[in-house]
């Protein structure tokens, strides 16, 4: 039914904007200097796995509009 699709697309979303909003928060992070260094690179690998996961369901929602 056209209602599951429907759901499946929103999750991808806000999963998609979660991912995002982790991204920045990660980035931020990691070129604050009142954090360690050790700190700072652990934000930064956890921004780059964000950006790739945000990626990955963007690309996840598209697949869903076009079967549709």
């Amino acid at each position: 039914p056209p209602r599951r699709h429907y759901d499946n697309e929103e999750f991808a979303f806000h999963l998609e904007m979660t991912s995002g909003i982790s991204y920045e928060a990660n980035k931020e992070k990691a070129k604050d200097s009142d954090h360690s260094i050790g700190e700072r690179v652990g934000a930064g690998f956890s921004a780059v796995g964000d950006k790739i996961e945000e990626k990955s369901h963007s690309i996840k929602a598209e697949a869903h509009k076009q079967s549709l």
